[in-house]
């Protein structure tokens, strides 16, 4: 998964709004179903939601300031299937009243159907000198936004990403089962183990040029990871796990390369965080299709990421 989503940026209001564009390819993350099908890893609507987000707070500020996810109250997705439209995003500010940090709401769109949709983001918005030269990121600015969608169409037809339906390797950013090895516990309902972010890590060369961290989405794909071994009620894994919400996710910490992450998975019940009987209702007719899992991260010993996932499981399995 590249961490230059977009393709392009458009009807930008100064501490406002933006707009975008994304052509996905084949360097995008995808599940490949046994039957060819594919479904786009929810992780490149999060970073591509995220960088319109980004280049909204940057050119508000003259790229001054680089955003730094903290916090999401709440994102929903649907499982998007062999996607043959172009994916349109809006970004809209709810607060922008400092220039310490950014609130956004924003959703995606592809065909006139929304597939994506975040209610309440927070940035934290650091000294882009700290990560990044202002001058190259404007530069890269001005080229995505210079660009009219007319001939980025062109040029880049949705449809020829799926001319060919070979069995595809999982891609850099693919949510694949994270080996065995950074497992220090796992039952039907716990997950504990372990990751660390390589130094050379393809998502660190861009995030960020002087001040490399882990994004806060590649610490997501990792939950994901994980989350799949609680498939191993499943005999041969023949459910996988794609998230569908994310909520109350608070970063007290960012992850620099070479940290140890400690990680804790727990499946909860819905009904902990419902309010109707309507909803307990209708979670109940479909318990057997959708789990609820509280994550925790820390770092020697520190607590630094606590999120809670809905993941939809998908008949197929994710052993290629």
């Amino acid at each position: 998964m590249s961490f230059e989503q977009l393709n392009h940026v458009f009807d930008f209001k100064e501490r406002k709004s933006l707009k975008a564009v994304k052509i996905l390819t084949d360097n995008d993350s995808f599940y490949t179903l046994p039957d060819g099908k594919r479904i786009l890893n929810p992780a490149v609507l999060c970073e591509a939601s995220g960088q319109v987000a980004g280049w909204l707070a940057m050119a508000s500020n003259n790229f001054d300031v680089r955003p730094l996810l903290i916090s999401e109250e709440k994102a929903v997705m649907d499982p998007v299937f062999d996607i043959n439209e172009p994916i349109y995003f809006d970004t809209e500010v709810l607060d922008f009243s400092t220039n310490e940090y950014i609130v956004t709401s924003g959703r995606a769109t592809a065909g006139n159907k929304v597939i994506f949709e975040r209610f309440k983001t927070f940035h934290y918005l650091g000294p882009q000198t700290e990560f990044a030269e202002p001058s190259d990121v404007k530069k890269f600015y001005d080229l995505i936004s210079s660009a009219s969608i007319e001939n980025i169409l062109k040029t880049n037809n949705p449809k020829d990403i799926y001319s060919n339906k070979k069995s595809f390797e999982y891609l850099p950013g693919n949510i694949n089962l994270i080996s065995s090895n950074n497992l220090d516990h796992v039952s039907e309902n716990k997950i504990s183990g372990w990751f660390m972010a390589p130094k050379e890590a393809f998502y660190l060369k861009d995030h960020f040029p002087k001040k490399p961290v882990v994004p806060g989405v590649i610490l997501l794909a990792h939950i994901g990871e994980f989350a799949q071994y609680f498939s191993f009620k499943d005999e041969y894994f023949q459910h996988a796990l794609i998230p569908t919400r994310i909520q109350n996710l608070k970063i007290r910490k960012f992850v620099e390369p070479g940290q140890k992450v400690d990680v804790e998975l727990e499946v909860v019940p819905f009904e902990k965080e419902l309010s109707t009987e309507k909803i307990k209702k209708e979670i109940k007719k479909e318990d057997k299709k959708e789990i609820k899992v509280a994550a925790k991260f820390k770092v020697l010993g520190k607590p630094i990421l606590k999120v809670s996932l809905d993941f939809r499981k998908i008949d197929f399995s994710i052993i290629p």
